[in-house]
């Protein structure tokens, strides 16, 4: 456990702190739980682009919509095993970080994980069943509460979980159909922008203060962090083939098909999760120094091309800047 003084040292990250507490807000009781939910449309079908498939295309509508609401499920017990991963880290974080208002921080920060654990597992146990956690995302999120300083598990929490939930949540936003769950995005979205924002803020200014040979290091560490999240989707694929097969389709010829659209060019169209590591992650970690050109190759290797300026970077600059400063 790491011990400070308590005089602070950072004004920027005391008003953080300050904006954290003024912010916080009850899932129980400002949501209105008592709204009726249809657990079959909760999100458009557009918000699976893996649906645009030709093989997709050729079902019923009613089979699109069975498998839109079970992609529903997935991703939303997707989305509680991560915030339940980031519960976990921000309060280690609270022993970690070695500066007194970075640890206010993270108080604050694993009281909203904690807010977005309740508020997802509400949801998702209506809509269904809570689909277990994926073994390589389990070990992912264990490799970041394991990771040997404060400052690796700060980038594999702040900007990489983070940075894909904050990016995945404002795709989500974009295409939901329920009410209850338009609100509850909402919610969490500001407190993601939060802790985006208290991540570049607080290790802007530590790694800079860096060796360059400690500063390729930890590229190199948050370079095998993204791939390791990468991966996840994989597993994320093999737990949609039993709905594959429950539609009549073969996953397979799933594959065949993603295959073609991928070497046609769509792939960025396919996967909101690389949008959000290519447009947000990478340039965020340029940002931050940790792009260096050891690691701008090494993710080029991995077939991942920072894209420096986009729409997203845009939009979740603004959000981020809107909720942190």
């Amino acid at each position: 456990m790491q011990w400070t003084g308590y005089e602070p040292t950072d004004p920027k990250l005391v008003a953080l702190y300050g904006k954290a507490k003024v912010l916080q807000w009850d899932g129980a009781h400002e949501l209105d739980w008592d709204l009726p939910i249809d657990p079959s449309t909760p999100l458009h079908v557009e918000a699976f682009p893996i649906l645009e498939l030709p093989i997709f295309q050729r079902l019923t509508t009613a089979k699109r919509e069975e498998l839109a609401a079970r992609f529903t499920q997935i991703a939303l017990s997707r989305f509680l095993h991560g915030e339940q991963g980031a519960l976990l880290i921000a309060s280690s974080l609270v022993g970690l970080c070695p500066d007194y208002e970075a640890k206010l921080y993270a108080a604050t920060q694993t009281v909203d994980e904690a807010r977005h654990v309740e508020v997802f597992a509400r949801y998702t146990q209506r809509c269904g069943t809570i689909v277990p956690i994926d073994p390589s995302f389990r070990a992912f999120l264990d490799t970041i509460t394991g990771a040997d300083s404060w400052i690796a598990m700060l980038i594999g929490m702040q900007i990489v979980v983070e940075g894909a939930a904050l990016s995945s949540f404002h795709a989500y936003r974009a295409r939901v159909r329920d009410p209850l769950l338009g609100k509850l995005l909402d919610g969490v979205l500001r407190d993601e922008a939060r802790h985006v924002g208290f991540g570049t803020l607080y290790l802007r200014r530590h790694v800079a203060e860096l060796h360059a040979d400690d500063r390729e290091q930890l590229a190199d560490e948050a370079f095998e962090a993204v791939i390791a999240f990468d991966r996840t989707r994989a597993e994320t694929l093999r737990t949609s083939q039993a709905a594959f097969e429950a539609a009549g389709v073969a996953p397979a010829e799933v594959m065949r098909d993603a295959a073609r659209w991928l070497a046609d060019g769509k792939q960025r169209r396919a996967d909101w999760t690389r949008d959000g590591i290519t447009d947000f992650i990478l340039p965020t970690l340029s940002r931050l120094g940790l792009l260096t050109k050891r690691a701008e190759q090494r993710f080029a290797q991995a077939r991942f091309t920072p894209t420096l300026s986009s729409p997203l970077m845009t939009q979740l600059d603004a959000l981020v800047h809107s909720e942190s400063l």
